[in-house]
């Protein structure tokens, strides 16, 4: 029986991005200034907006639904006032102002299962990696090893999927623009992407 899953490629705000915020919005400004600050804050809003609509008007039934995200480890730890740790990350960067997370938890709260996507290992690998280009050691082996935790990292998320959404189930995957992890999942998985968002984001810019 075939398996269905909603691919929604995104873009990571600054709430999102946690400690790297910063550093992202300094890069940009040095490149474009207030200006292009200012324009990628519209592009954003203007995506999230998007993305908004289509949950609220989403036409698979949210029970039962499976939710894949970008960022989300599997944990092992134990519940966190009786709620999943997965949901507990949810719930906080919520509350942080993420709108990625506040869809999530919308979802959950019709029903949707929020599921641990990534591996924690291969996270804590890529935050170090962007942790030591923050601090100015610039490794000429940076750009490589990124690549390739990126692919590890995609690579994880299809195994993840492929194994946890079940016979005849559907879900959603919420994963930014630079991974490849649809490309990897199995064929028996019919993937649709009812949002263009290279387009949403040319119509905003």
């Amino acid at each position: 029986m075939s398996r269905t899953l909603v691919h929604i490629p995104i873009l990571h705000t600054d709430a999102d991005l946690g400690d790297a915020a910063q550093s992202v919005r300094d890069a940009i400004a040095r490149v474009g200034g207030a200006a292009a600050l200012s324009r990628r804050e519209a592009i954003l809003a203007s995506l999230w907006t998007r993305i908004e609509t289509w949950v609220r008007d989403c036409p698979i039934p949210p029970s039962g639904l499976f939710v894949y995200q970008d960022g989300l480890p599997v944990c092992d730890a134990p519940a966190v006032s009786g709620q999943p740790a997965e949901l507990a990350i949810v719930h906080e960067l919520t509350r942080k102002g993420s709108r990625n997370h506040a869809l999530l938890l919308d979802l959950h709260q019709r029903g949707a299962t929020i599921t641990g996507t990534e591996s924690p290992q291969l996270l804590l690998e890529e935050i170090a990696l962007l942790g030591k280009a923050q601090q100015g050691q610039c490794d000429p082996r940076h750009e490589f090893r990124s690549r390739a935790i990126l692919e590890k990292r995609d690579r994880f998320i299809a195994d993840r999927i492929n194994a946890t959404l079940p016979p005849g189930g559907s879900a959603i995957l919420f994963l930014g623009m630079l991974h490849n992890a649809v490309g990897m999942l199995a064929p028996d998985i019919i993937v649709t992407q009812p949002i263009d968002t290279r387009a949403a984001l040319n119509s905003a810019a």
